[in-house]
């Protein structure tokens, strides 16, 4: 014989029960237009400075240096903006290969430069296009013993 169900007599709550769980963590980015925050710019520029994580953000401000100077080195953000700037920099500061051949052909071919200099030169400029180079061959039996312990 089916048996009916007794209506509900428990009230529905229109509120949300409270949650155990952490606010997740600010990503650090300002939330106007998704950019570094200043610290985060300090940061990476003194990064680009020094080279050093915790130093870097030592002097960018942070409370446990150690710590989040290597949780912001691994934010997405704060990484593409050193590398932009690391470009631009190696891009303006460092001569290309093609810039150092080109002074040293001026340099070899200056008639007023010292003789020893433009000698140089002109040895720099053949090793780069391998004209130094020592071939040696080996012949002969190479014995090669392998101990696994």
């Amino acid at each position: 014989m089916p048996t009916k169900e007794k209506p509900s007599t428990k009230k529905s709550s229109t509120r949300a029960k409270p949650s155990n769980k952490k606010p997740a963590k600010s990503s650090g980015l300002s939330e106007r237009n998704g950019s570094l925050t200043g610290r985060q710019k300090k940061f990476a520029d003194e990064y680009l400075a020094s080279g050093n994580v915790t130093d870097s953000a030592r002097k960018a401000g942070y409370k446990q240096p150690h710590v989040q100077g290597f949780q912001t080195l691994d934010n997405i953000r704060v990484k593409e903006y050193i590398q932009s700037k690391a470009e631009k920099l190696e891009n303006e500061n460092i001569a290309s290969m093609i810039e150092v051949k080109e002074f040293w052909t001026k340099t070899m071919r200056d008639g007023l430069t010292d003789i020893k200099e433009r000698i140089k030169t002109s040895e720099l400029i053949a090793k780069t296009y391998g004209a130094f180079l020592d071939k040696v061959e080996h012949s002969g039996a190479i014995d090669i013993k392998i101990n696994w312990d």
